[in-house]
C-alpha cells in the first residue's frame, strides 16, 4: 500500500513538474508578443496551392493586365481582413503561390480557359505588382510535391512569433489537415485563415471549423473535369462560354470603375461586411 502511495505520489510530482515546464514556456511566449511595440510591422502570409485555388477566366485571358489585377484584388482583401484583425500595426504581406506551372497550363488551354501566352503573361503580372508576390514552380514528377512544400512553411512561419496571420489556400485537399491538426494540438491554429478556392471544401479540414475567407471574384468555385478538356484553345466556344467571359468582361470593368481607396479606409469600410463572409464553422 505505501509502495502504491509512493509510485502515485512520485508520478504527481512529474507532472506537476511538467505543467510547471508548460506554463513557464507559454508565459516566455506571452511575454514576446507583449514586449513587441504597437507600431512594428506585423507579418501576414498567404500560402496558397495553386492547383487547387485556380484564378478566374477573366482574369487569365486578360494575361499581363489580369495578373496585375488578380494581385491587387488578393491584397486588398487580404490586408482589410488583416487590419479588422489588428488594426494598430502595419501589415507586411507575403503571398506564396505553388502549383505545376506545365501542367496547370496544359489543363488550362484544354478547357478554352485562356491560351498559353495568357497565362504566361498572368503570372508575370503577378509576380511583377509586388516584389513580396512569389509563384513557385514545382514542377511535374513529384507527387504532391506543392503539398510538402505547402506543410513545411504553414509549420514553421505559424509558429514563429512575428507571423500575426496565415492565410492558407489548401482547403480542397485533406493532405494537409495532418499539419492543420498538429498546430491545434500545440495551440497556433488561431493563426490560420482559411482562404477558399472550391467550393466543396475537404471533409477533414472543415471539420477544424475555422474562419475562412472567400474570394469568389478571384478563384474559380468548381474543380476542372480533365475528361471535357478534348478542345484546343483556338476552337470555338461555346455559346455559353462566351456568354460567361461577356458577363465576367463586364463585372471586371466594373471593378476597374470603382474608386479607389487605401488600406486602412478598405478595411474600416469593410469590417463589418467581413464579419458576414468570415465564419466559424
Amino acid at each position: 500500500m505505501l509502495r502504491i502511495e509512493l509510485i502515485n505520489s512520485r508520478r504527481s510530482r512529474n507532472e506537476i513538474e511538467k505543467l510547471r515546464s508548460q506554463v513557464a514556456t507559454l508565459t516566455a511566449q506571452v511575454d514576446v508578443l507583449e514586449g513587441q511595440p504597437e507600431n512594428q510591422d506585423s507579418m501576414v502570409l498567404a500560402l496558397i496551392d495553386g492547383d487547387g485555388n485556380i484564378f478566374r477566366a477573366r482574369l487569365l485571358e486578360r494575361g499581363l493586365h489580369g495578373g496585375r489585377k488578380a494581385a491587387q484584388m488578393l491584397e486588398k482583401k487580404l490586408k482589410a481582413f488583416s487590419y479588422g484583425v489588428d488594426p494598430r500595426r502595419r501589415i507586411q504581406l507575403w503571398v506564396y503561390v505553388f502549383l505545376n506551372m506545365t501542367g496547370l497550363q496544359r489543363t488550362l488551354c484544354k478547357h478554352n480557359i485562356c491560351s498559353s501566352k495568357q497565362f504566361e503573361e498572368f503570372m508575370r503580372g503577378f509576380t511583377q505588382s509586388n516584389p513580396r508576390f512569389i509563384i513557385a514552380d514545382v514542377y511535374p514528377g513529384l507527387k504532391d510535391a506543392a503539398d510538402m512544400k505547402l506543410n513545411e512553411l504553414l509549420l514553421f512561419y505559424a509558429r514563429i512569433p512575428q507571423t500575426s496571420l496565415i492565410f492558407f489556400g489548401g482547403t480542397h485537399d485533406n493532405g494537409y489537415f495532418t499539419a492543420l491538426s498538429q498546430l491545434q494540438g500545440e495551440g497556433f491554429l488561431r493563426k490560420i485563415v482559411l482562404l477558399k478556392g472550391y467550393e466543396q471544401v475537404a471533409a477533414r479540414i472543415q471539420s477544424l471549423r475555422l474562419p475562412t475567407l472567400e474570394m469568389k471574384s478571384l478563384f474559380m468555385p468548381h474543380r476542372l473535369n480533365s475528361q471535357r478538356g478534348s478542345r484546343s484553345y483556338r476552337s470555338t466556344p461555346s455559346l455559353a462560354r462566351r456568354f460567361q467571359v461577356a458577363m465576367d468582361r463586364i463585372a471586371l470593368e466594373m471593378e476597374d470603375a470603382s474608386p479607389p481607396s487605401d488600406a486602412h479606409s478598405d478595411s474600416n469600410s469593410s469590417h463589418s461586411h467581413h464579419r458576414t463572409i468570415y465564419l466559424m464553422g
